[in-house]
């Protein structure tokens, strides 16, 4: 049987993302991650802070992951007066001490979050420039 997301328009959205490979383009680049209550964003791999995600940002911090497919809310402890609280789950505690400066980087990009009642959903960023400027 098939997948309920591989079929009608779903379908079609995968086909269109599949006929840009051969430009260079990934359809998953062209959308943002919208947070509402965290639960649908996976923390590390989509992109919902900035222009990259952050296992790209952080790849030293993302190998310590002992959770890689967390979402937003796994991660997410409550917000207090400075921005967000973040729980962690470290596979070597060790190593995680020697890049506390990078936790920190890591906190102070995430900070700003607050979880609310709505549904996590993508946003159209459009077509790079890059790409524009270059079929002009």
């Amino acid at each position: 049987m098939a997948h309920p997301r591989n079929t009608g328009m779903w379908l079609n959205i995968v086909k269109a993302g599949m006929s840009l490979i051969p430009l260079n383009l990934n359809l998953d680049k062209l959308f943002t991650r919208v947070v509402g209550n965290g639960v649908h964003t996976n923390f590390w791999v989509d992109r919902w802070v900035g222009t990259t995600s952050l296992n790209c940002l952080f790849p030293d911090l993302y190998i310590l992951e002992s959770d890689k497919s967390c979402s937003i809310v796994d991660q997410y402890c409550y917000n207090t007066n400075n921005g967000a609280s973040w729980e962690w789950s470290w596979f070597d505690n060790n190593l995680v001490l020697r890049l506390s400066d990078r936790i920190l980087e890591l906190q102070s990009i995430a900070s700003n979050i607050t979880l609310s009642n709505s549904l996590d959903h993508r946003k159209w960023e459009g077509i790079p420039r890059v790409f524009l400027q270059l079929n002009q």
